[in-house]
């Protein structure tokens, strides 16, 4: 059986393969409302991130199965923030309303108090 750290770094492992797959495919992730935006913009210059050194953010919804055939409810967010001159991505995760739930980073990039997977 896999223990809680390990489940959730799979599923995180999972949710940037899925991300990346839809990249690469050409695929828009999500047209997120202003209000998730608003929250990573404001979370990167409360950690001191500045606009010019962000080269792209990518929102994705993390929804709820459906078992009626459509899409499911959008329980929250995954805001990935590609810094330049970094290897890897800072990922901010939002509730569904927007608001901050946390931050961890993947790759070679790393940032003091994060984790990093």
């Amino acid at each position: 059986m896999f223990d809680r750290t390990s489940l959730r770094r799979a599923l995180r492992a999972a949710a940037l393969l899925v991300f990346l797959t839809a990249g690469a495919a050409g695929l828009s992730v999500v047209a997120a409302s202003a209000a998730p935006r608003d929250t990573v913009n404001a979370k990167l210059v409360e950690m001191g991130i500045a606009e010019a050194q962000v080269e792209s953010i990518e929102l994705v919804a993390q929804r709820n199965s459906s078992t009626r055939g459509g899409p499911g409810r959008v329980r929250g967010y995954l805001a990935y923030v590609r810094i330049r001159d970094a290897a890897g991505y800072l990922v901010i995760r939002l509730n569904a309303g927007g608001a901050y739930r946390g931050a961890f980073t993947t790759g070679g990039y790393s940032r003091p108090g994060l984790p990093r997977y």
